[in-house]
Parts: C-alpha cells; structure tokens; sequence
C-alpha cells in the first residue's frame, strides 16, 4: 500500500495542478512538526539539524519563482523536488547537512568576504 501511494502521489505531483501546494506540504508540515518536538527537547543537536534544514529548504525555494517557466520543459520537476525535500529531511540521509556542508556553507563564506 505504501508504494501504491507512493505512485500516485508521484502522478499526482506530474499532472495535478496543485502540484506545487502538495510539493510546499511535503517540505513544510512534517519539518515544522519535528522542529517544534526539537526545540521541545533539552538536547541542541536536533535543534541544529532543523535549523539547517530550513536554510537549506529557504535557499533552494527561491528556484519556486521560476517553476512556472521550468515545468512546460521539465515535466518532472515537482516529483523531483519533493523526493529531494524528503532527501533533505529523513534521518537515513542527514540530506540537509550534506548539501550545507558542501555547497550552501562556502557559497555563504565567499559572500561574507
């Protein structure tokens, strides 16, 4: 069952035209559901995971404003960004550090300079 909607949240995401609105929940709902269990807690790793998940998630969303001119030539943009804001997320991939560490963090430095 868990493939099967899978599937057709994937098909939803390619032709629906609330793709965008159920991509944003994807990348909002659970993220600020587990932000606020982190702040809630006494430790101040998790904290930082979710804090590096919104500067992630804030920084790759400016790519949003140009969604309407993207999807007539890539399709497959909405299912793709939704599994890459699960990327991000999901404890198995530690995704949002990832991509701080490699790419958002020197991009940050050389604009402090």
């Amino acid at each position: 069952i868990f493939y099967a909607i899978c599937g057709f949240l994937f098909l939803w995401l390619l032709a629906a035209p609330g793709a965008g609105l159920i991509c944003n929940l994807i990348g909002v709902v659970y993220p600020a559901y587990a932000s606020v269990v982190a702040l809630r807690s006494a430790g101040k790793e998790d904290d930082t995971q979710w804090l590096v998940y919104w500067t992630t998630y804030g920084t790759f969303s400016l790519v949003d404003q140009f969604a309407d001119r993207i999807t007539p030539y890539f399709p497959l943009y909405w299912p793709l960004k939704a599994l890459f804001l699960l990327y991000l997320y999901l404890p198995q991939t530690y995704g949002a550090q990832n991509m701080y560490v490699k790419y958002l963090d020197p991009a940050f430095d050389s604009l402090a300079k």
